[in-house]
């Protein structure tokens, strides 16, 4: 898997899962494998996107304090793939 870490990419990791549980192939001990796989997914997929709200909000407040005369850039977490196709991790707010 070389998937990246921004919140764009997290939806191909959940898609991957739902496929996975989704497979007839398998048995009843690896469905139960993939049950337990795709709950701490789900786990670490709504810390993510809780932290990736945090951050948002706070680039927002930090726009905002310098009265809209200054950019903020989103953190690299929130940017999209396409962003790192143009050579930047970071867009403006």
């Amino acid at each position: 898997m070389s998937k990246g870490t921004k919140l764009t990419d997290l939806n191909e990791y959940l898609f991957d899962q739902i496929k996975r549980l989704n497979d007839t192939s398998l048995t009843k001990e690896e469905v139960n494998t993939e049950i337990q796989k795709a709950q701490a997914i789900t786990n670490i997929a709504d810390t993510i996107i809780k932290n990736g709200e945090l951050t948002l909000k706070t680039a927002l407040i930090m726009q905002k304090m310098g009265g809209g005369k200054t950019s903020a850039t989103l953190p690299a977490m929130l940017t999209t793939s396409q962003n790192e196709a143009g050579g930047t991790d970071e867009e403006e707010v």
